[in-house]
C-alpha cells in the first residue's frame, strides 16, 4: 500500500505528462513547383494546410503546440529538395520547444519508411486556401 501511494505521488508531482497524448506533424514538400508549395498534415485542424509557402509553413511550425508532450515533425518529399528550403522550415522550428524533428525523408522509388507511410495514410488531405474561399 505504501509503494502505491509513493507511485501516485510521483505521477502527480511530475505534472501529469504521463497522461499526455503524442501527436505528429507531416510537412510535405513539392519541389516541382517554383516556389515550392507545401502541405501540412496535423492533428490540429488549424495547422493543416495545403498549397502554402515555405515561410507560411515555418510560421505554422513556430506556433504549433504539444498536447502535454513533444510533437514529432516529419519533412517528406518525393524528389530531392534544396538545402535552403529545409533551412526555412528548421528556422521556424528552432524556437518551438514542443517540436522534435523526427525525420527528413526523400522517397526511394515512391516509398517512405513504414512510420512515415502510416502517417500519410492516417492524415486526411487538408483543403487548399482556394477551396476554403
Amino acid at each position: 500500500m505504501k509503494s502505491v501511494a509513493i507511485l501516485l505521488l510521483i505521477v502527480f508531482a511530475s505534472g501529469i505528462p504521463a497522461f499526455a497524448e503524442e501527436r505528429s506533424i507531416v510537412v510535405w514538400l513539392d519541389p516541382q513547383q517554383i516556389p515550392p508549395k507545401l502541405t501540412i498534415y496535423s492533428d490540429e485542424k488549424t495547422e493543416s494546410k495545403r498549397g502554402v509557402s515555405l515561410s507560411d509553413a515555418a510560421m505554422i511550425l513556430r506556433g504549433a503546440q504539444g498536447w502535454g508532450s513533444a510533437v514529432s515533425v516529419f519533412i517528406l518529399s518525393e524528389t530531392p529538395v534544396e538545402t535552403k528550403d529545409y533551412v526555412v522550415l528548421l528556422e521556424g522550428m528552432k524556437e518551438n520547444e514542443w517540436l522534435i524533428l523526427t525525420a527528413i525523408e526523400v522517397s526511394q522509388g515512391g516509398k517512405f519508411s513504414e512510420r512515415a507511410a502510416r502517417l500519410l495514410k492516417y492524415f486526411k488531405i487538408p483543403p487548399s486556401d482556394e477551396e476554403l474561399n
